[in-house]
């Protein structure tokens, strides 16, 4: 809903990688992107590019919390208005995956 408007397409890629005992995701999509001045605070609760049409991102806010606080984890955005949106999570695998052994 947030990265193509209303009967647009596009592409959406993840690619996720295990880097010693890290887990690395990266989230891409080519979409309407996010305008400069709101990718410092596009992880904030209810900011929102899609109010009049009644949409809110609080999505963001709980993804940043799990990441953050449940994972121990970091999160980044990286977004150009017009060009798409990039995510970049980094999750320690300790607190992912208990050893089987």
């Amino acid at each position: 809903n947030h990265a193509f408007g209303s009967g647009q397409s596009g592409v959406i890629q993840f690619k996720i990688e295990r880097v010693d005992d890290r887990l690395h995701v990266r989230f891409t999509d080519d979409g309407k992107g996010i305008p400069a001045d709101e990718v410092a605070t596009a992880f904030e609760s209810y900011l929102t590019t899609e109010l009049e049409g009644g949409r809110s991102a609080l999505e963001l806010f709980i993804i940043h919390d799990l990441v953050t606080k449940t994972l121990k984890g970091t999160i980044q955005c990286e977004s150009e208005a017009g060009k798409g949106t990039a995510f970049f999570i980094d999750i320690p695998m300790t607190d992912v995956i208990e050893d089987d052994a």
